[in-house]
């Protein structure tokens, strides 16, 4: 019985597993934000660590080990809290865009953030521009921008440059990018951890395609553009949409271990989905697509 005990070691899975079960608690409770996932992969090399220490001790002296995961655990917290706060020192690097409309009438905006914060809205009605922008990132990770035009079609791609010397550049990345409501839109958005905030209110969209890990995301549909599909994918996030009033909204939504608030008194349950009154008469109407994992999702 005794050579069971000393055998067992260490619960070096259960414990990570605990540590997990806290974090999303505290990050679907808003004590701690979305984005913190960005800086905890970053130290993904402490779980080696951490597992070398149960394979070396945690057999023969558990408590030895216990208290050295502990302090390197201890360890990792603090260098997290100085990587979330600590400002970068390094040049920055700023790239501006503006671009005429030039007759097009349709345009694919493709965009690789990486990590980092991401405003997308809407120039004035009279704009003569298709797209305005500044993106704002650091040496070695500067923003790249090619745009297309075919006619009156353009495609526009918005990406990441060059190796990021800095590890911490994901925090400092912010890109501004202002988009003509004349043309017909499809967005296609592929993120890690970063803070998005697309409000597409008055932009024409008919497509939004967002694939995100770890993520504060707020999308406001359009509220004049007919049919619109949304579908959005992510990881551990927090996402909220608004719908404009008077449009209409079909919502399906795949959640795993999310959790979801929906306004059920403008989109009532209709068995796997929620589905406005005014869906199938309504001339503006939101088609709206939710795969998530540990997830906080609302929709009003």
């Amino acid at each position: 019985m005794a050579d069971d005990r000393r055998s067992r070691g260490f619960p070096i899975f259960p414990t990570l597993l605990i540590g997990l079960g806290v974090l999303l608690l505290l990050q679907t409770t808003g004590v701690v934000e979305w984005t913190a996932w960005w800086t905890i992969w970053r130290l993904w090399p402490v779980l080696i660590i951490v597992l070398g220490i149960s394979i070396a001790f945690g057999s023969r002296m558990p408590w030895l080990a216990g208290t050295l995961i502990a302090l390197v655990l201890i360890a990792a917290v603090g260098i997290g809290i100085a990587i979330s706060y600590e400002p970068w020192s390094g040049e920055e690097t700023v790239t501006t865009l503006e671009e005429p409309l030039d007759g097009v009438e349709s345009v694919d905006v493709n965009i690789d953030l990486g990590a980092g914060t991401l405003v997308v809205g809407s120039l004035p009605a009279n704009s003569l521009n298709l797209v305005e922008g500044e993106l704002r990132s650091f040496s070695g990770s500067e923003a790249r921008t090619l745009l297309n035009r075919s006619g009156d079609r353009a495609e526009l791609d918005f990406s990441t440059g060059g190796f990021d010397f800095n590890p911490f550049s994901g925090n400092d990345r912010r890109w501004e990018v202002w988009l003509s409501p004349s043309p017909s839109v499809s967005i296609d958005l592929d993120t890690g951890a970063s803070d998005l905030t697309l409000d597409l209110t008055d932009l024409n969209v008919e497509n939004l395609t967002v694939t995100a890990g770890a993520a504060d995301i707020e999308i406001l549909a359009p509220r004049d553009a007919g049919l619109v599909n949304i579908d959005i994918d992510v990881g551990a996030a927090n996402v909220d949409v608004v719908i404009p009033e008077l449009v209409g909204a079909r919502i399906d939504a795949d959640l795993g271990l999310s959790g979801l608030s929906v306004d059920e008194s403008r989109f009532p349950k209709s068995g796997d989905v929620y589905v406005s009154s005014n869906f199938d008469i309504s001339a503006n109407r939101v088609y709206l697509e939710i795969d998530a994992g540990a997830s906080s999702v609302d929709i009003r």
